[in-house]
């Protein structure tokens, strides 16, 4: 399932310019509204937090596919878990999300007209976006999460309490 959002500013150099939340936290991202299990169930912070939790293991893959505008798709990968790291099955994988994903879709063909640019995919635990400058967004937003969640192990205590199981347990 892949949750949509976008990204607050283009790059990284931006940060100064935005007003951080009560927290301290500057939004470098904001979600679409997709439904109930997503926000109600936990499904993003669970997700997120899976990721946080294994971010040792993240890799910014590159895709050989391009938006019309020629910049590259990028997946924020758990690659411990993929079962096929060859560039041809991820390459597989990310068209097979295009496909299913209307939204997706759309960005590549005309992304100046989209809503989004980034897809998470809140049951595989990754990020879908193009565009090398965006690497670091994604970055600064888990590191900030990571921090915010209070760090590895308070992350895997959170994971315990909502019933999951971690690979290291």
């Amino acid at each position: 399932m892949l949750q949509r959002g976008h990204f607050t500013i283009p790059n990284v150099l931006e940060l100064p310019n935005i007003i951080p939340d009560e927290r301290g936290i500057s939004k470098v991202i904001e979600l679409d509204y997709m439904g109930k299990y997503e926000f109600e169930g936990n499904a993003i912070p669970i997700s997120r937090m899976f990721i946080e939790y294994n971010k040792d293991f993240y890799e910014f893959v590159p895709v050989d596919i391009y938006n019309k505008n020629g910049n590259q798709m990028f997946l924020y990968i758990n690659t411990y878990l993929l079962l096929a790291k060859d560039s041809e099955s991820i390459h597989k994988m990310a068209e097979k999300q295009i496909n299913k994903n209307y939204s997706l879709y759309e960005y590549i063909n005309h992304p100046e007209e989209a809503s989004c640019d980034f897809w998470w995919d809140i049951q595989g635990d990754y990020f879908i976006f193009f565009g090398e400058e965006r690497k670091e967004l994604v970055e600064y937003f888990i590191n900030t999460c990571f921090t915010k969640d209070g760090g590895k192990e308070s992350i895997k205590q959170k994971l315990h309490k909502a019933g999951y199981k971690l690979n290291d347990d």
